[in-house]
């Protein structure tokens, strides 16, 4: 069955498909074509963005606690937030007007717009509002506020970016900057956790703890962990400013709200005959009773006592046992608005810690894609702004207190306006953006402090989507020796692609999404209210024997597991399916994680209801058998259900089918043609090669102004594609061309990958490429001025070059080459025309120049020089076809020369070895060859998604019946002549249509070779970097294999004579080297002989003297 109709994607209505049909803006595209696609994969970024934009504005304002402090003896001053607003973005260059991406692109700024924040400050009772701007909150491109939100292909088309664009990128002075998914630990949920390192936090420290992720509206997130000690008892942990602090957990408990031992102990123990449990409580609250703190009361003043100097130090209006509660509110599960709330989910962590030490339970892999969330660029954007404004508060208190102490301070909204002035909120935004570095104080309880953000190159349109797709580990686990975190586990199926990862260092830590895969983005709390009233309405609630139940992390109740024969029968599963049910229709959110554990599991996992509609977690459709309907489920979800992926795997347990096998892997690698007939390791290649490839990287490359593009000039779609191809219209930016190629060893041109490539073929321009490089150049940088300086340099051209016009400014087609002068420009200091040169040695054309503003003076004193460079394939540059086959280009063969077939004459484009099969397996680019000459034949494109054959239906037999249709062999082989002796060859030669991918690697950018040059100034020897014209390293390695091959003038010559050579003056008596003297030793007044050795070993002798080590030669 067709798997393009179970494909789950944004639902497109039969109207629209028409609409799509026959409108021109998308002429060119197929019927299966989704023109919701490019948006759909880009949820998380976009979305996440918008959720910023609004509720998480709002929930920063909520969660914003005014910050009280004392300025004089009996004066207290608290200043509030009111409001927050980020305006729209503006030009502001010569007049204000609506500054486009593009425009951001050109003129190299950033896309930002203003935050204003409205303050209300109080003192003795008097308020005081007043409006200031923070600064400026980098926009995401295809937010709510970019100028491209909403456009139409054609609207795009005028605002000059690709009709496709949806964003999801910031603009850093001019540069795609895009923030990353990363994996962070699941929120609102329990996790046991077994680490050696606890028990270095002290002798009474084990091994074991249960640690609970909270998560707040304004998306700041903090970790409670409950640790295990060797008598029994239990201290709970907090981290406060990175710095941690230790509780008993009785102490916690007690200041919490008004309740006895025996309230404590029937939490925890939830039957007499668990007696482990029963011990380790009982003792914990007899030793407890030793400190002598009987009510919540004392409980609070003892904390508040101890807390005070840490973090309240200048709340001097409150009592310690208000510093305890307020401690309680900020650090101790501070979504939870209640007291009695933290207390039960106390409990509960203790009850599962016991069970977990005593071996009834099992640790929960925290390598799971089941334990965790997603950090999204809108959550961590809100998260920051939230603890930066709380920042700015704090640093206000400290200006205002300094003010006070010079009697400099006035209760004005001018003065207020003066202090909330310099703002590091810009700063922190600017560096998480443009340096991928977090400047925060509190590290927002997360593993990494930088490499947030990457550059979003544009190489190509696979690598460019590509990026928007991918979530990482996090660097914390990059530098880890263990392998374990890069494993790809059962949880992840269906979420995380199994083969799109790359190979190297991030292999396993740099993941990528699944085609059905997405990340919720935003949440509803009036959703969980009406869960919580479903709840009640089924009976949860406390003084029952059964399993608890948690709605978003709270303990909301227990439900009892009457009528229960196995774990797919009782009350609570009979409850878990209404909900489903719900969910399905829409009745509560549809996004809503529902997960049931059962007290008889076999896995030793904690037995819970948990519910959870919060947002970052990951979400995909499946289908849902009992309601004949997709559901979302999510990976801890996924464990609790029984899923088959074909009929004939349905049993009695089955719940849900998966939409179609495809939904497995990535969007990139759904696009390797027959990926199932091929060797798994080079199904992962290709999906690196593909990004690597010179292809169509952008409808607009007109408009672009990147500092290197590639473009490929004879692009084709493929004749052999895949479901998602169609669907998502990959033919817009396609990536290769296709090539007749030929399997058979034809001279010695071919061996370790090379390929012959036909030199007609290359004429009539396959794989022809233009490499498009742009020249920034800024006078104010160039004359090293102040943007303040009245003296301004101006592009001016004195008439001397005739590829240089009047303005200073290249012509366009002029020809330029290294050491030519790009530009000249008058400079002011000197009051002379200077020119500019350009570096690159390559020869290029002027294609586009484009003259800019400076937004600071005001003066067009900048310019962009877009140079294009023909590359036509040589010898060296690198192909591969879509199935990890890579090999270089070997030789360009005559076209006289090449094999010819003899049923219609064609030669072949291409010739690979056949060597490059047998152990790579690669069957998958055979069937594809075969697929080829039948697309050629019908004129019909071939289907290649994978799964679509098995052992009942071969994609041989089905391709190859067909090619005997049309009189060629059903394997793909052609009787040929070789062009060389025109005799028939004595075997039948392999050879179809596959589609070839020209990569960026090219010989022109990666050859480097020098004879003289520059050398360093010490040693003399020649410097490194190519850029630089420097030489290649020959090192110890290089030095010894020389040495075994007994090449001793060669070894000379590399490591002296036409290295550092140099003629030293030695004494033939003492060896002294050290000698100013022309003929006399300074030692031994000896005559002195001339040694040529390298320049290197005079600098280490030097050295030595220097530390009173004299180094002699021994001269014979």
């Amino acid at each position: 069955e067709d798997q393009v109709e179970q494909l789950p994607s944004v639902d497109v209505s039969q109207q629209e498909r028409i609409m799509q049909k026959h409108d021109k803006q998308f002429r060119g595209y197929s019927e299966q074509y989704n023109h919701q696609f490019m948006k759909t994969m880009m949820t998380p970024h976009t979305e996440s963005f918008n959720f910023f934009l609004t509720k998480g504005l709002q929930a920063i304002i909520q969660n914003s606690a005014p910050f009280t402090f004392q300025c004089n003896e009996n004066q207290y001053i608290t200043i509030s937030l009111l409001d927050l607003q980020i305006g729209s973005v503006q030009y502001n260059c010569p007049d204000p007007l609506p500054l486009t991406p593009q425009i951001c692109r050109e003129q190299s700024i950033s896309y930002t717009a203003p935050l204003t924040a409205r303050f209300q400050t109080e003192l003795n009772g008097v308020k005081l509002n007043f409006t200031q701007v923070l600064g400026n909150i980098p926009i995401l491109v295809g937010s709510s506020k970019c100028a491209t939100y909403n456009k139409t292909p054609t609207e795009l088309i005028q605002l000059r970016e690709d009709e496709r664009e949806v964003g999801g990128y910031f603009l850093s002075n001019g540069t795609e900057r895009l923030i990353r998914m990363v994996v962070v630990p699941k929120h609102l949920q329990m996790q046991n956790m077994e680490r050696t390192a606890y028990q270095k936090r002290g002798s009474a420290y084990t091994e074991f703890a249960v640690s609970f992720r909270d998560r707040r509206e304004d998306c700041r997130s903090q970790t409670i962990v409950l640790h295990a000690l060797k008598d029994g008892s239990c201290n709970v942990r907090m981290l406060i400013d990175k710095k941690e602090y230790f509780l008993p957990l009785c102490l916690v408990l007690k200041a919490l709200k008004p309740t006895t031992d025996y309230e404590i102990y029937n939490q925890i123990v939830n039957d007499e005959s668990e007696l482990y449990i029963v011990e380790r409580v009982e003792m914990m609250l007899r030793d407890f009773h030793q400190k002598n703190l009987k009510t919540t009361n004392e409980a609070l003043q003892y904390i508040g006592e101890k807390f005070r100097n840490i973090c309240y130090r200048h709340r001097t209006d409150l009592t310690d046992i208000q510093i305890a509660q307020l401690l309680f509110e900020q650090h101790l599960f501070f979504s939870f608005g209640k007291n009695a709330d933290k207390f039960n989910l106390l409990c509960q962590m203790a009850r599962r810690l016991y069970l977990f030490t005593n071996g009834q339970l099992v640790q929960d892999n925290q390598d799971s894609t089941a334990n965790h969330d997603v950090l999204l660029v809108g959550h961590l954007f809100t998260a920051l702004l939230s603890e930066q404004i709380n920042l700015q508060l704090q640093s206000a208190s400290w200006a205002i207190l300094r003010l006070k102490k010079e009697g400099k301070f006035e209760f004005t909204e001018k003065a207020f306006s003066r202090i909330f002035k310099s703002s590091a909120i810009d700063s922190a935004f600017r560096a998480l953006v443009s340096t991928g570095n977090l400047n925060s104080p509190s590290g927002l309880d997360l593993l990494q402090q930088d490499s947030f953000s990457v550059t979003a190159d544009r190489l190509n349109f696979v690598r460019f989507f590509a990026h928007f797709r991918s979530i990482h580990r996090g660097k914390f686990f990059a530098e880890m020796k263990t392998t374990a975190v890069r494993k790809m586990l059962p949880e992840s199926y269906g979420f995380l692609c199994p083969v799109h990862t790359p190979d190297g260092a991030p292999c396993g830590l740099l993941n990528h999404l699944s085609y059905n895969c997405q990340v919720v983005v935003d949440f509803d709390f009036k959703k969980e209210q009406q869960i919580y009233s479903l709840l009640r309405k089924f009976g949860v609630g406390f003084g029952i024997s059964g399993v608890p139940v948690f709605l978003n992390g709270k303990l909301t109740g227990f439900m009892a597991e009457d009528d229960m024969v196995d774990e797919t029968s009782g009350q609570v599963w009979d409850f878990v399916q209404i909900l489903r049910q719900m969910k399905i229709s829409g009745e509560i959110d549809q996004y809503t994680e529902i997960a049931y554990v059962p007290s008889c599991n076999k896995y030793k996992m904690y037995p819970s209801l948990t519910i959870i509609n919060h947002s970052a977690r990951y979400t995909r459709k499946v289908f849902n058998l009992a309601a004949q309907k997709t559901e979302n489920i999510s990976p801890f979800e996924q464990l609790q259900l029984d899923i088959a992926i074909y009929d004939h795997e349905f049993h009695p347990q089955t719940t849900h089918q998966e939409l179609a096998p495809i939904t497995m892997l990535s969007t990139v690698a759904s696009l390797v043609p027959f990926p199932d007939h091929n060797q798994s390791p080079r199904n992962m290649y290709e999906c690196q090669m593909l990004k690597q490839t010179m292809g169509f990287p952008a409808r607009s490359i007109g408009y672009r102004v990147d500092s290197k593009n590639y473009r490929i000039l004879t692009p084709q779609k493929p004749m052999v594609r895949n479901c998602i191809h169609e669907v998502g219209g990959f033919d817009s930016h396609p990536t290769g061309t296709n090539a007749i190629v030929a399997v058979l060893s034809y001279s010695g041109y071919d061996m370790e990958d090379a390929c012959l490539i036909n030199k007609q073929s290359l004429e009539r321009g396959l794989f022809n490429g233009t490499v498009y490089q742009c020249e920034d150049v800024d006078l104010i940088d160039l004359l090293n001025l102040a943007k303040h300086s009245q003296q301004v340099g101006y592009f001016k051209g004195d008439g001397k070059y005739e590829h240089i016009d009047r303005d200073g400014l290249p012509k366009i087609g002029s020809v330029i080459t290294g050491g030519d002068p790009i530009c000249q420009f008058y400079d002011p200091t000197r009051g002379v025309i200077r020119d500019h040169e350009y570096e690159s040695k390559e020869i290029g054309i002027v294609e586009k120049v484009i003259l800019t503003r400076d937004q600071t003076i005001k003066l067009p004193v900048k310019c962009k020089i877009i140079i294009r460079h023909d590359r036509s394939p040589i010898i060296g540059d690198k192909f591969a076809s879509r199935h990890g086959q890579k090999g270089t280009l070997g030789i360009k063969y005559f076209g006289r020369d090449m094999p010819f077939s003899h049923e219609s004459g064609i030669s072949p484009d291409l010739i690979i070895n056949p060597h490059a099969f047998p152990s790579r397996m690669t069957i998958g680019m055979l069937l594809e060859s075969l697929g080829g000459k039948l697309a050629s034949m019908n004129c019909k494109p071939i289907d290649s998604t994978p799964f679509n054959y098995g052992q009942d239906k071969k994609a041989l037999d089905v391709l190859g019946e067909q090619l005997l249709q049309y009189g060629f062999c059903k394997y793909g082989s052609d009787v040929m002549y070789s062009g060389i002796t025109g005799e028939m060859m004595p075997v039948n030669i392999f050879m179809g249509v596959v589609y070839y991918q020209r990569l960026r690697h090219m010989v022109n950018d990666k050859y480097q070779v020098r004879g003289l040059g520059k050398v360093d100034q010490v040693t003399h020897q020649p410097i490194k970097g190519r850029k630089r014209g420097g030489g290649t390293r020959f090192g110890e390695m290089e030095r010894d294999a020389l040495l075994a091959h007994g090449t001793q003038a060669l070894l000379r010559g590399r490591l002296c004579t036409d290295s550092d050579a140099h003629v030293f003056k030695v004494c033939g008596k003492c060896g002294n080297i050290l000698n100013k003297s022309k003929n006399i030793c300074a030692m031994c007044d000896s005559e002195l002989k001339r040694v040529i050795m390298p320049m290197v070993t005079g600098v280490l002798i030097s050295e030595l003297a220097g530390m009173g080590i004299l180094m002699t030669v021994k001269v014979e």
